[in-house]
C-alpha cells in the first residue's frame, strides 16, 4: 500500500503490526508472571530468560520503530517508502527469529 501511495492502507497495516507487537509484549510478560521459577534457580533458567527478554528488548525496538513509521506516515504527504520497506524487513526478519526461539525454547524445552 505504500508502494502505491495508499496512506489509510498504510495506517491501517501499521496499526495491526502494532496491536501484534503489543500483543507479543503482553504474551511475554504473562509468561513470566505464571512462571513460577528465579533467574538464578539453574543453568536452563538463566538461559531462558536470557533469551526470551532478549527477544523481547527486539519487539519493543520494533514497537518503537513502528511508532516511528506511524508518525512519519501521518506527518508527510509523501509516503515514505523506504522507511515502510525497512520497517517490513525488520519484523520479517524478527518473525523468523521468533519462530526459532519459540521452537527452541518453548517446544524443545
Amino acid at each position: 500500500s505504500s508502494r502505491r501511495s495508499d496512506p489509510k492502507h498504510t495506517t491501517l497495516a501499521l496499526a495491526v503490526a502494532l496491536l501484534t507487537e503489543i500483543a507479543l509484549v503482553n504474551a511475554q510478560i504473562a509468561v513470566y508472571m505464571q512462571m513460577d521459577i528465579g533467574v538464578r534457580d539453574s543453568s536452563y533458567t538463566m538461559m531462558f530468560y536470557a533469551v526470551t527478554a532478549t527477544m523481547t528488548a527486539l519487539i519493543v525496538i520494533g514497537l518503537g520503530f513502528t511508532l516511528m513509521t506511524m508518525f512519519r506516515s501521518f506527518a508527510s504527504r509523501n509516503s515514505d517508502h523506504d522507511l515502510v520497506l525497512a520497517h517490513s524487513v525488520y519484523w520479517y526478519s524478527l518473525a523468523v527469529i521468533f519462530a526459532t526461539m519459540w521452537f527452541v525454547v518453548y517446544v524443545q524445552k
